[in-house]
């Protein structure tokens, strides 16, 4: 059930996504694509930008961000519920993304306020189809403060639709930061996996550092609900550090071999 709040919000946002996704669009640029693609890709640029943001910015373990979405067959919007806040100053954040057929690129561009802070965050992905049956997609992402880039992000995304077996949208990455000058930024860097399932709505992704050093010793995890027919959803983001950077990295390195084990098995079985 959605909060009359949230609703409310969910207007400004559809709002948003009728100009950026339909008004602006050229016709040639428009292409309708999976919802559960396009969901994926909202799971994706949230986590993203919420992981630039508190790489940055470090972790307030105490903030959960509250964000209302909107999804289409073209793109995606989403913008945060009033009165957020982080480490006591206020936030707010408000991005789009849409998907270009002709070039198979999408772009994603978020901006709001961090305190006195104006942040901007602009993204552009390559998306390619790769004969095994998933969506490769390679990412960058430039995160300004007060126009003044601070930090990009570089991600190589893979994409896993639903098969027989697998109900779940999925995708895992990997991905390091640059600095201003394009130099990578020692012990930031990530992996991540996502998931939605379309019968239910449900989507999350995590996202932490493997190899960790402070301040970069970041878990960044999005829950959301997005419907499988498009329209309004919600999303909230949580932060915490990495707990002992040792042990951590072996679970970590643990995680992303069960993970793509249990994708293969499952694709046999479907074979099958």
């Amino acid at each position: 059930m959605i909060s009359p709040r949230r609703r409310l919000v969910a207007f400004g946002v559809a709002a948003v996504t009728a100009i950026a996704i339909l008004g602006f669009a050229s016709p040639q640029a428009r292409a309708d694509l999976d919802i559960g693609e396009v969901t994926d890709m909202l799971a994706e640029d949230s986590g993203s930008n919420m992981a630039l943001f508190g790489y940055h910015n470090g972790p307030d373990a105490s903030a959960t961000l509250s964000f209302t979405s909107f999804v289409t067959g073209t793109g995606f919007s989403y913008a945060t519920d009033p009165n957020q806040t982080y480490f006591g100053q206020a936030f707010s954040l408000s991005g789009s993304g849409t998907f270009n057929d002709i070039s198979q690129t999408w772009t994603m561009s978020s901006s709001g306020f961090y305190g006195g802070t104006a942040l901007t965050i602009l993204g552009m992905q390559t998306r390619t189809v790769n004969p095994a049956g998933y969506y490769q997609i390679i990412s960058d992402y430039d995160y300004y403060e007060n126009g003044v880039k601070k930090q990009d992000l570089h991600i190589n995304l893979k994409i896993f639709p639903p098969i027989p077996s697998d109900p779940y949208w999925r995708s895992n990455d990997m991905a390091y930061f640059t600095d201003e000058t394009g130099a990578p930024i020692p012990g930031a860097q990530y992996i991540s996996f996502d998931k939605y399932l379309p019968g239910t709505g449900n989507w999350d992704i995590d996202i932490y550092n493997p190899f960790p050093q402070p301040p970069k010793d970041l878990i960044v995890s999005v829950d959301g609900n997005s419907p499988g027919i498009g329209g309004v959803g919600t999303f909230d983001a949580t932060f915490a550090a990495v707990p002992e950077p040792s042990s951590f990295a072996l679970l970590s390195i643990a995680a992303l071999g069960m993970g793509l084990a249990a994708r293969r098995k499952a694709r046999r079985s479907s074979a099958l």
